[in-house]
């Protein structure tokens, strides 16, 4: 993460799963619905209050579904799965985007400092089925000064660049030319050649969406080492797994030589 040209760390994560979990009043536990992927480039703070916000608001959501209780009880002993609601009740990306809009500008008003930023909302949108993505771009020069641009609809035909270096970013995807992972290698290429230096720095995540849910993925690099969000999961010198109770903590995983 970087303000100006300075970076303030490499291992904060810019690409998160926001699930969309829904309840019924009769019976409040939470039925999971489907996820979307959430990126950001400028401003950690804003970024890190937005998605914790959507997280709390995406995950209590409540259908207007009447389900008898005691239906729902038996279902839940049984260990049954719960009704669905319909798909054209569900959610739009585009609503969603909507409601990141109200977020981030009230999180400016009370934020004291400069800033600006941009947030991404991408992913599959199940109202409409269709693959969608959403840029919000933000800044604060003074509490007089301050602005959430309306959300603005990406065109997915081509890779979607944001944040610092864009230029050098897209030069980088070109010289891979038709290769399917040139995007990734492109942005790869770049933080390797920033080193410690540069305002581009962290770590290469990698993120898929599909019609059913968003997953993000750790990567291994040659020494073995299994990077997840910046944190070494597994060292290479010692290969540990490592175990939650009788769990097995196992994120999808990309090997470095796949790029």
């Amino acid at each position: 993460n970087s303000i100006g040209h300075s970076r303030l760390t490499d291992y904060f994560s810019k690409v998160h799963e926001i699930p969309l979990r829904f309840k019924y009043s009769q019976f409040p536990l939470s039925n999971y619905l489907g996820s979307i992927g959430f990126a950001f480039s400028g401003s950690t703070l804003i970024a890190q209050t937005v998605k914790d916000t959507l997280i709390t608001l995406l995950g209590s959501l409540q259908t207007l579904q009447e389900i008898p209780a005691d239906v729902l009880i038996k279902k839940y002993q049984a260990n049954e799965p719960f009704p669905i609601p319909e798909i054209n009740n569900y959610p739009s990306l585009m609503e969603i985007s909507n409601l990141t809009y109200d977020i981030i500008s009230q999180a400016l008003m009370s934020y004291e400092n400069q800033t600006k930023g941009e947030i991404l909302l991408f992913g599959y949108c199940k109202k409409i089925n269709q693959f969608k993505a959403f840029s919000l771009r933000f800044y604060k020069n003074s509490i007089h000064d301050q602005q959430c641009l309306e959300p603005v609809d990406i065109d997915l035909s081509e890779p979607y660049v944001f944040g610092d270096q864009v230029e050098v970013v897209k030069n980088n995807i070109k010289n891979y030319g038709e290769d399917s992972r040139a995007p990734l290698k492109g942005l790869a290429k770049t933080i390797m050649d920033a080193g410690y230096t540069g305002s581009v720095g962290g770590h290469l995540q990698l993120a898929t969406s599909n019609q059913v849910l968003f997953q993000i993925y750790g990567v291994a690099n040659s020494f073995k080492d299994f990077v997840y969000s910046g944190y070494k999961l597994i060292d290479g010198d010692t290969m540990e797994l490592k175990m939650l109770g009788d769990f097995l903590i196992a994120p999808s995983t990309m090997a470095e030589h796949q790029l």
